[in-house]
């Protein structure tokens, strides 16, 4: 019996974000050079998203008045989003509160991203 075909699901999940998704900019900061003067390097990387903004709820279902934004984020870029990361959706900047990746089978599908609103 064959295996799934994670890499297919990829590529197919790839194509419907870049199809109903937007773009964003994902700015990650890494730090080299010495511990005491680290020198701080920003990248930004054109990532595509679908935004999702989730209206939170309680157990009994009622609306609490919270919303949570959720960013379904595309691997076609080659970045892996982190917490700590900058996202910039629509001009406005959010940080990066937590990086969920969809990974069966080991291969990454698509990242669920939440932003720090």
């Amino acid at each position: 019996m064959a295996g799934f075909d994670y890499v297919r699901t990829k590529a197919t999940a790839e194509r419907l974000i870049g199809k109903f998704g937007q773009s964003a900019t994902l700015r990650q900061v890494t730090n080299s050079g010495d511990s005491w003067a680290p020198t701080q390097t920003a990248t930004d990387t054109t990532i595509i998203v679908v935004d999702l903004n989730e209206r939170m709820r309680d157990s009994s279902g009622t609306l609490e008045g919270q919303t949570r934004r959720t960013l379904l984020v595309s691997t076609s870029a080659g970045v892996t989003p982190a917490k700590g990361d900058k996202a910039t959706v629509g001009g406005v900047q959010h940080e990066v509160s937590e990086v969920r990746p969809l990974a069966p089978g080991g291969t990454v599908i698509l990242y669920e991203v939440d932003l720090a609103t």
